[in-house]
């Protein structure tokens, strides 16, 4: 099964901005080297490192939602505890 992939740098953000996505690029040959003890063909050694690198770039824009600088979202604990007090 082969999907068709866009690459990350290709992205472009709504508003013309440099988006996480774009700003954070894969680079294969760093992380390649990791990968030299597996059966895996380079095709799929990509696929894994793609998708590895997806996964931490939602992480990390997930992440950066909660930074000091917003206001995090108030938990039901929270409101109890405020409405207790």
């Amino acid at each position: 099964m082969k999907k068709d992939k866009i690459p990350i740098q290709d992205k472009q953000a709504p508003s013309g901005a440099c988006s996480p996505q774009q700003a954070l690029k894969l680079d294969y040959g760093l992380y390649e080297k990791y990968l030299e003890d597996t059966d895996l063909t380079e095709e799929q050694k990509h696929e894994f490192l793609d998708t590895l690198w997806n996964i931490i770039v939602a992480l990390l824009i997930w992440a950066l939602r909660f930074s000091p600088s917003s206001k995090p979202p108030q938990s039901h604990v929270g409101k109890m505890l405020k409405s207790a007090s």
